[in-house]
């Protein structure tokens, strides 16, 4: 019998139910968390609606941050322009599942 595969959705604005959510630098900081704890899967949500998750994802890309067995996740509505911006934000990443 196989572990189950945990996906971290923390960064996600809505997870966090928080009255201020959590800003560029504090979501890097808690990915390289959820990456030290052993999530190999890790959802960033709807980079496409938020300035801050686009920006983290780009920065995580941009950077080298994402390790190769880390796969990203992001949501998108199926809208042209929105899949066309989300597609911009996972440019470049290793591995992601795009949910439509």
């Amino acid at each position: 019998m196989c572990a189950p595969i945990w996906c971290s959705v923390d960064l996600r604005d809505g997870n966090q139910a928080l009255p201020i959510p959590m800003n560029l630098e504090e979501k890097l900081e808690m990915f390289q968390l959820l990456v030290e704890i052993g999530f190999k899967e890790i959802e960033i949500a709807f980079p496409a609606a938020s300035d801050t998750e686009f920006r983290l994802l780009r920065t995580l890309i941009d950077h080298h941050m994402i390790p190769y067995d880390v796969t990203i996740m992001v949501i998108t509505q199926v809208r042209e322009h929105i899949i066309r911006r989300t597609l911009e934000a996972i440019k470049g990443v290793p591995k992601s599942i795009v949910h439509l």
